[in-house]
This record gives structure tokens, sequence and C-alpha cells, in this order.
């Protein structure tokens, strides 16, 4: 395979309890050992720093911070009315994002650098610039989600003035989204759903479905637990905490009622809101240590109902050997069968009644437990992964040469 310069561009650093820093940390072992030099450029957060330790040849990797706009959400959504790009775009938009890449490409030298694009609104405000796109022996954009899916549960169940705000955005986000699948040399998507949704959404195939790598030395052994404490670790961001909302107040109460031992124990940035909220309900924040957070109980919630792509912490239960109880959105992604691998709703409302006639009925959690972990990582161990990506990349860059 022939050897050169590559450009990841992302929202996140590699990391752990992100779907995007996950997803770069799938990439950089392979990158690492295929190309000369892997520039990093993260448009994130401010605060934000590059990660000490992860997988793959450091040596090769130079990680670019950029800051992104951090107003407030509805700022942003206000400045996107008088512009062409999407309020999901607007914290990516301006001259740096641009500059840097320029940069980069002239750093490189005559051989024009491969580009990695993770996020789909980060590549929208590129689309602009057809001579800063010319520059890439190929671009290669791995959605990590359909953005024409990610909000339609909001949509769904807005009042009509948010209805209104939101019918708006996604539509917005359907026309660049086209833009992107029609514009990149190369679509990847995460999961063989998302895959189906490009095709129906918008006629488009894409080139292949890269899944997501799990790091062997995390996942070694499975985690024990409380088979009556419950828990939920993860993003509280708007498309999550409707569902976590209806989990805690309404569907909670009745299991504390008829379990009295049974706990609910909520980790991230946002779950604090919670605490105290109803008997056995616990909000602890930010989680420093994940590994023990995750020890204090058997069962994982997953109450999403909203978005698309592969669900990081449903996918994370099963290889810590939990059981995971989650719903169709939850458990988009992720391998095993439902009932026999992981417990499973239709509805948030319903998931109090499956784990309830669970243990009345003697259902071996911990079995289930088992058949999850065994599951995932038959699928998404560091080799199983590597393989696939090492082939994909392959075909990707031996087209980019039959077009020179």
């Amino acid at each position: 395979m022939e050897k050169s310069s590559c450009i990841v561009l992302s929202s996140a650093f590699p990391d752990t309890y992100t779907g995007t820093g996950f997803a770069a940390r799938s990439l950089l072992p392979v990158l690492g050992s295929v190309f000369v030099r892997v520039d990093y450029l993260a448009v994130a957060a401010p605060g934000k720093r590059p990660p000490e330790h992860f997988p793959g040849d450091r040596s090769r990797v130079v990680f670019h911070p950029l800051r992104a706009d951090a107003r407030a959400k509805w700022k942003r959504f206000a400045k996107s009315l008088g512009s062409r790009w999407p309020a999901a775009v607007q914290r990516y938009v301006g001259p740096a994002l641009p500059a840097a890449l320029h940069r980069l490409c002239d750093e490189a030298g005559e051989q024009p650098p491969v580009l990695f694009v993770l996020d789909a609104p980060l590549y929208w405000p590129l689309l602009a610039d057809s001579k800063l796109r010319s520059r890439f022996s190929r671009i290669i954009h791995w959605s990590l989600n359909v953005s024409a899916e990610v909000f339609l549960g909001i949509l769904a169940e807005s009042n009509p003035l948010m209805k209104a705000v939101w019918g708006l955005e996604v539509g917005r986000l359907k026309r660049y989204e086209r833009e992107v699948l029609e514009n990149a040399d190369v679509n990847w998507t995460v999961t063989n759903g998302d895959a189906d949704s490009y095709r129906s959404i918008y006629r488009q195939d894409t080139d292949g479905v890269l899944g997501i790598r799990l790091d062997e030395e995390r996942f070694e052994k499975p985690i024990t637990g409380d088979p009556f404490t419950l828990l939920y670790l993860g993003s509280f961001d708007v498309r999550k905490r409707k569902g976590i909302a209806k989990f805690v107040h309404s569907v909670f109460p009745a299991l504390k009622a008829r379990f009295p031992k049974m706990r609910l124990h909520l980790g991230g940035k946002g779950s604090e809101e919670f605490e105290g909220t109803h008997p056995g309900v616990r909000g602890f924040g930010f989680v420093a240590d994940e590994e023990t957070f995750m020890a204090e109980g058997l069962i994982i919630v997953n109450p999403q109902e909203s978005g698309s792509g592969i669900k990081l912490k449903s996918l994370h239960a099963l290889a810590d050997g939990k059981v995971l109880l989650t719903t169709p959105v939850g458990a988009q992604g992720i391998p095993g069968n439902p009932g026999q691998d992981y417990l499973f709703a239709e509805r948030v409302e319903e998931m109090g009644d499956v784990l309830g006639k669970a243990i009345t009925s003697g259902v071996p959690l911990p079995e289930i437990a088992e058949g999850g972990r065994a599951a995932v990582r038959e699928s998404t161990v560091g080799p199983v992964f590597d393989e696939i990506f090492r082939e994909m990349l392959g075909k990707a860059l031996e087209s980019a040469t039959s077009q020179r």
C-alpha cells in the first residue's frame, strides 16, 4: 500500500467516552502503520486537549487543535438563519479550518495527502472551496451517523414552535448531507443500517461499512456488579436527555415499587441534575473512573429514542459483560440477538416491564451478559477491525491511484 501523509478531521480528540473520539481511536492503529505522517486536526470545544495515550504508532501522529465556536446553541441557530450553513455546522465555520488544512497540504509537499473526515458537519464548510478539496488525493468520509435521522425523535415529540425550528434544521441537514455524499470520493458508514438509510433517503450507495474497534486491553475481562443496581453512563445532550428523563421519572419509580432494593446510578456531565429526584436515583456528574462506576451494577440501561449510527454505550455494556436493557435506537449497530444477548423493549415506557419480567421469571441474567459479550468480541476487537479497515483503505487508495 502506498505510504504518504494523511489528515484526520474530527470534532473530538481520540477518547473512550464519545462516539467520535472512539471512532478516532479505531483509526489510529492502522493509520500509524500505513502512513508516514498522520496529522490529526480536531475542531473541539475550548479546553479539550490531545490525549497522552492512544493506540498505534504515536511517533507518526501530530495533533493540531482548533477551537470550535462555544456560543450557546440558540445563538448558533440564530446565526444560521442568515447563513447557508445549518445550525449544526455553525461552530465549525470560520477561516481557521481552511487555513489549517491549506497549511498541512503545503507541508505534505508534492504528494497530496489523504483526508479522513469523521464528522459530516466538518466537511460541509469545505464544499464551498473547490480549490481546497482538490488538494487531497482522496477524501474519505466515514459517517458515524445519518444527519437526516439524528433529530427525528425530537422532531416527532416537539411542540408546534419547536417542531418548526427542528423541521427547518433537519431540512437543511438533508440538503447538505446529500452534498457530502456526492462530493466525497469515498463514503463509509459505521453500520449497515446507516448504509440502508443513505440508500433510501438519498438513493446513494456507500463504499463499505466499517464498525468500531474495541481496545482488547480495556475489555479484557468482564466487570461484575449488583443485579439490582441499574447504571447509565454517557452524555445528556438534547438527543438523549428525553429518553433518560422518561426512564427516571416514569419507568424507574414503578420498578422501585416492585423491587425495593433497586437503585439507579447515572454518570456523565449533566447527570447531577437528577440527583435525588426519586428514591434510589443518584446523579454523580462527570465520572473520572469509568471501570469503578461500571462495577457497581450488572444492568446497563440505554433509553435512547433519537439518533442513528452505532450506540457506543450499548456496545460498551455488552463488552463489559453487562446485561443491556435498551430500545430500538439504543440497539442500532450492535451485535447479538435481542432477548438472548440483551434485553429489548420497543418503547422506553416498556423497559421496566421487560426487566421486571426477566427478574420474576428467573431469566439467567449472567448468561445473557455472557452471550452479549461473546457477540461483541467476535466482531469488534482490535485485530478483526484492523483487518477490515486495512482492506477497505487499500481499495480506496488503489482507486485514487487508478484515477490519477
